[in-house]
């Protein structure tokens, strides 16, 4: 047996589900050197020419299967077991409830298996019948699920109500460690509210345009390349002007972070987890978020909004990013809260469940606690207070 550092992980992906989520998720777990050595599978639902892109996006260590409509899932289980030849320990599930998911499960009942839970999982799920009993089916085949956060973890059991509480454990989405070392440089104080937003487009945009436009606040969206049309039409049709970008990689996003006073999250429940928010988070960009959404729970710097309500949304821009003293408290919490999120602190929890999950016993650097008790959830992150208002902070910072 393998000891817990050296233990051996199988996984696999659909590269087009959620391209740049699980893109970013199959990176920085299982590209990034860590305290497991990992092999990684891209099993694409549809045709497409995934080598280069592959390659290009993971590095080579990823493989990309070739594409049959005879391989889903059943088959797919066979392509799977052959990949793997070289043998593992046990396997991560990061798109829950995915065929390739589906597939692990059938082509190695014995390993152990760790599901990652993503909330994009449970929305495809709560829409989509197949996709519901897809879910259902995983979460039962799975020996432990990793959730983020005490939100999603209610929303899993929501949508699995005779799901094992007990198998459920919080590791929080990874930020990686260099954007927390990097030094920062915040922009110069500006004429007026710099907010940016990227994502794909949907009632949250929408509302965000409106809110921007009545504090006249530059606003910058980063939109994947085939919502670019779409997103200009309705920044037009609303009577905005913002920056569109159409989404080029990581990269670019981290640069865009130091050019804007501060991160919009406007998008209604499940759909505000972003790995956005996050990351901006650890370069002390503080975030506007919907209140409700379950985002105060995971974020340190940051003030909920009613992007509902374009008023009250744009008073809270305008107070947030056009006042030095709680702009200098937000930015010093949204940092010391990413502190928790480091991806090599992250690969230890990880490192720690796969040695629970394998040999039945915890390292000895980390010590797992199940997020469920009879009493209710309790997350590994202890969850923030309720969202504060802009207001409320400031009266905090100010003599």
């Amino acid at each position: 047996m393998n000891t817990a550092s050296t233990l051996r992980v199988l996984t696999a992906f659909d590269p087009h589900l959620d391209p740049a989520e699980t893109g970013a998720v199959i990176h920085d777990l299982y590209v990034e050197p860590g305290p497991y050595t990992a092999t990684v599978l891209a099993c694409p639902a549809r045709p497409a020419a995934l080598t280069d892109p592959i390659a290009a996006a993971f590095g080579h260590n990823v493989r990309a299967l070739p594409f049959s409509d005879s391989l889903w899932a059943g088959a797919l289980a066979q392509v799977l077991r052959n990949a793997s030849e070289d043998g593992f320990d046990l396997m991560h599930c990061p798109q829950f409830g995915a065929p390739a998911t589906q597939a692990v499960a059938v082509a190695f009942p014995h390993h152990p298996r760790l599901g990652i839970v993503h909330p994009a999982d449970l929305v495809r799920a709560l829409h989509n019948g197949d996709q519901h009993a897809a879910l259902h089916r995983a979460a039962h085949d799975m020996h432990a699920l990793a959730v983020p956060s005490g939100t999603v973890a209610d929303m899993l059991l929501e949508a699995v109500p005779d799901l094992d509480a007990g198998k459920l454990i919080t590791i929080p989405y990874p930020v990686p460690d260099h954007l927390l070392t990097t030094p920062i440089r915040y922009p110069r104080p500006g004429a007026a509210p710099r907010l940016l937003y990227a994502g794909s487009a949907g009632e949250g945009v929408e509302r965000l345009l409106a809110a921007c436009k009545r504090a006249r606040a530059q606003l910058t969206l980063v939109v994947p390349p085939d919502q670019f049309e779409s997103v200009t039409d309705l920044a037009r049709s609303a009577g905005a002007f913002p920056v569109i970008h159409r989404a080029a990689g990581r990269a670019k996003l981290w640069e865009l972070y130091g050019s804007v006073d501060a991160v919009a999250s406007p998008e209604p429940g499940p759909l505000a987890y972003s790995r956005t928010a996050l990351e901006a988070q650890a370069r002390g960009v503080p975030v506007i978020y919907q209140t409700g959404s379950g985002m105060g729970e995971v974020l340190a710097g940051a003030v909920g909004a009613d992007f509902a309500d374009p008023r009250a949304a744009a008073e809270t821009i305008t107070e947030v990013c056009t006042s030095s003293t709680l702009l200098g408290k937000l930015r010093t919490d949204a940092r010391e809260g990413a502190e928790t999120r480091r991806l090599s602190a992250v690969h230890k929890l990880l490192a720690d469940a796969n040695a629970h999950l394998v040999t039945g016993r915890e390292s000895r650097d980390v010590t797992l606690a199940p997020i469920s008790e009879t009493t209710g959830l309790q997350t590994r992150l202890a969850r923030l207070p309720p969202a504060r208002t802009a207001s409320e902070l400031t009266e905090e910072v100010l003599p």
